[in-house]
């Protein structure tokens, strides 16, 4: 997953959903998965520009990867969860 830009996504409570800005995995091994935002999102849910993310979850953030190759964080480990999928650029 190195390198690739993901879409990220977050659903409010009453089921709309928001631009959660294009990130790029800078650094992805075995055990850490690391991510940089590229674009800002349309609302500020998690602060940080970077996110340092350890894949045994033993870190600030929750990270659930699933099976499709997307994944959810939940920032500071509850609240709304951010959905990251592998963006894919339109073509006219």
């Amino acid at each position: 997953m190195k390198n690739a830009i993901l879409k990220c996504v977050y659903v409010s409570g009453g089921g709309k959903e928001y631009d959660g800005g294009d990130w790029k995995a800078t650094t992805d091994t075995e055990k850490f998965l690391y991510l940089e935002c590229i674009r800002e999102p349309f609302f500020k849910g998690i602060e940080d520009m970077t996110l340092r993310l350890r894949k045994d979850n033993n870190c600030k953030h929750c990270l659930k990867i699933w099976d499709d190759g997307t994944f959810t964080v939940y920032p500071y480990r509850g609240g709304t969860p951010y959905y990251f999928a592998p963006k894919i650029e339109e073509r006219n």
